[in-house]
């Protein structure tokens, strides 16, 4: 399930996006019932520019519901999508960025209390697209910068205005609260080098992290605040692996108040922690293994149960992986599920308003966005696999167990199966209360030889009805 790796001091870079809500919505809680199964989503594809690399969520027009904003690489523009308040979402509408735009961050950069973002184009400059709070964008606001790449958005000297640091340009720029930016104030490594990723976060106190995957050994840094938007160089590690790092995403993993980071492994399909104590310094151990490539990364919170887990967004096999955590240093069993083309970029909100974390992942090969919607039916599996079996004979029953993770009680209509399945046994009856779960087993008896397929289905009033279990099978 995992191996364990040696400890680092420090980490990488998120570029994941997390749900900011801004304007003048508010979103009432909803209590979840904890499912003790990986989630089951209902997908939906949306299209944005050409080449989405990132994506954030925030509350664009102020309806107290998140909305969806990507860069498109391909095409230089800002898709937004407009959640309809049920987790779907209109049109795309784009605004026109700098050449090649690489990362998004969201923020209000202007102090009006309306949602901005903040655009790194092409290695040459950052735009800023003031919110108009309605969710449209006015007139955008350039700064030439070389070596715009990366960035995180912080209020680095206390002033209420909103700043940036900025990667591999290795600047802070000081925000003069109206989009507009003070001169660059440059910071170095002590060794040399740029940083491709950069993070500004709490461990215990402002830290500056960032990765260098220019050159090898990729080196791993730590910058402490000084103020200003200066920065010292505090540590550094050689990692002495030749494998690339992703990106991170910081939360408190383990419940003891100080900042954590899971971080995405692009060379080695893993995914690793990394836990902070008092000093501020991260230890990182266990990894675990993920989809190809992973590059995108989320800590969130997707089973109801008050602890972080982790997803990723694997460019190399078009899939994200979901992660179960534990409170601790562990993380669960590996869940895929397959998205679009080449995804790079994942952000998780609760875009339905049904009290559980929707992800959506921004999909560069095919130009859309993958929004994944959580059910509050859960399985605990959802494939079945009979192995051989002898034509004309029934084997041992498997069985799956389906558990109401809703408010409500659950209603359900129908179950059946297709294919040479068949319903051994029917545990749950027409309905289900909230939090309880039944047990379903099916059988297997093939009418010919060959690989056969089929499934299960359950057809009740929750989203995304019937519920699927794939099954197969092969006649001997």
């Amino acid at each position: 399930m995992y191996r364990p790796r040696r400890q680092l001091y420090l980490l990488l870079f998120l570029a994941t996006a997390a749900a900011v809500s801004y304007g003048q919505g508010t979103r009432t809680y909803i209590a979840v019932v904890s499912s003790p199964y990986p989630p089951l989503f209902k997908k939906a594809k949306y299209a944005v520019g050409a080449g989405p690399v990132s994506i954030v969520v925030a509350d664009f027009n102020g309806d107290g519901k998140p909305d969806i904003a990507t860069a498109n690489r391909d095409s230089s523009t800002v898709s937004i999508l407009i959640n309809n308040g049920d987790g779907t979402f209109r049109t795309h509408v784009d605004y026109a960025t700098g050449n090649s735009p690489s990362q998004l961050v969201v923020g209000d950069f202007n102090n009006d209390g309306k949602a901005d973002l903040a655009v790194a184009n092409g290695y040459n400059s950052i735009s800023i697209l003031p919110g108009n709070g309605d969710g449209t964008f006015g007139q955008r606001i350039d700064t030439l910068l070389q070596g715009a790449g990366s960035l995180s958005a912080y209020d680095l000297n206390n002033d209420g205005k909103l700043d940036l640091v900025v990667g591999p340009a290795d600047v802070s720029l000081l925000g003069n609260g109206d989009g507009t930016f003070q001169a660059p104030v440059s910071f170095h490594l002590y060794y040399g080098g740029t940083l491709s990723y950069v993070l500004v976060t709490q461990l215990n106190g402002l830290d500056l992290v960032g990765v260098m995957n220019d050159f090898f050994p990729h080196k791993i840094e730590e910058l402490a605040a000084e103020g200003g938007g200066t920065w010292l160089n505090y540590s550094e590690l050689f990692t002495n692996q030749p494998a690339k790092y992703g990106q991170l995403a910081g939360g408190d993993i383990n419940g003891d108040q100080f900042g954590d980071i899971a971080a995405s492994w692009f060379g080695e399909n893993e995914v690793f922690l990394c836990l902070s104590n008092s000093d501020g310094i991260l230890n990182c151990g266990n990894s675990y293994k993920v989809g190809t490539g992973p590059i995108g990364i989320a800590l969130a919170d997707l089973t109801g149960d008050n602890l972080l887990d982790v997803v990723t967004a694997n460019s190399g096999s078009n899939n994200i992986s979901f992660l179960r955590g534990h409170g601790d240093y562990t993380l669960g069993p590996l869940t895929n599920y397959a998205v679009g083309k080449v995804p790079q970029s994942v952000a998780v909100a609760d875009f339905d308003g049904n009290g559980r974390q929707d992800v959506a992942v921004a999909n560069s090969g095919d130009g859309t966005v993958t929004t994944l919607l959580q059910n509050t039916v859960a399985l605990s599996a959802f494939s079945l696999s009979f192995g051989k079996q002898a034509v004309g004979t029934t084997s041992p029953a498997k069985t799956v167990t389906l558990f109401n993770a809703g408010l409500s009680i659950l209603h359900i209509s129908k179950i059946s199966t297709s294919g040479d399945f068949s319903l051994q046994s029917n545990g749950c009856g027409t309905t289900l209360a909230s939090g309880a779960s039944c047990k379903l087993s099916v059988v297997f008896k093939p009418t010919v030889a060959g690989t056969r397929t089929g499934g299960l289905f359950v057809a009740d009033d929750a989203l995304g009805s019937p519920q699927r279990i794939s099954l197969s099978g092969k006649g001997i």
